[in-house]
């Protein structure tokens, strides 16, 4: 057979209509066009979207790990969980109050931050924080020692050496200036 009967008997066994009384490459004007073949998918572009439903399945799984893992109460710091070390002055729940870290999961919090929130406590030189997991924070904090009382038209007042404001706590300090 020519390839026109045979274009035209494939067409026709797909559901189009043709005429064989015309020519194959004539066609009335109210019939409609010839069906294009349909093909199944190529297993490159099965394969192209399974990788995309998988890459997209592993991206949720993953967002939806942290954010339980964010939300675990074992990862959340409490007062029982964190140690102060080396305040002689200033209570350790006044420090532990000016950390803001109650409650808070340790991934989300910066270490650097908290040390320095605890830095603009009146009295306190230096302050170390490590973090350790699950839920510990560890800070070790060194006061400034008291050189000065000095009493002045706005009260008493106790310097260290680089004027510093000290808390009046403990043991008074050796030098007292009167203005």
């Amino acid at each position: 057979q020519t390839r026109k009967r045979v274009r035209r008997y494939s067409s026709t066994a797909q559901g189009a209509s043709s005429d064989r009384s015309t020519p194959a490459g004539r066609r009335k004007s109210a019939e409609p066009q010839e069906r294009k073949s349909v093909r199944a998918p190529s297993k490159r572009s099965i394969l192209r979207v399974l990788k995309v439903a998988g890459l997209v399945f592993v991206i949720g799984a993953v967002a939806f790990g942290m954010y339980e893992l964010l939300r675990l109460p074992q990862l959340a710091i409490t007062r029982t969980s964190v140690q102060i070390g080396g305040a002689q002055r200033i209570p350790t729940t006044r420090i532990y109050e000016a950390t803001g870290v109650e409650g808070r999961n340790i991934f989300l919090v910066q270490a650097s931050e908290v040390q320095s929130r605890v830095l603009h406590l009146p009295g306190i030189a230096t302050a170390n924080v490590h973090l350790r997991l699950p839920n510990q924070m560890i800070m070790d904090i060194v006061d400034h020692a008291p050189l000065v009382a000095w009493h002045g038209a706005d009260g008493l007042v106790w310097l260290a050496e680089d004027v510093a404001e000290v808390p009046q706590a403990g043991d008074s300090p050796p030098l007292t200036l009167t203005d």
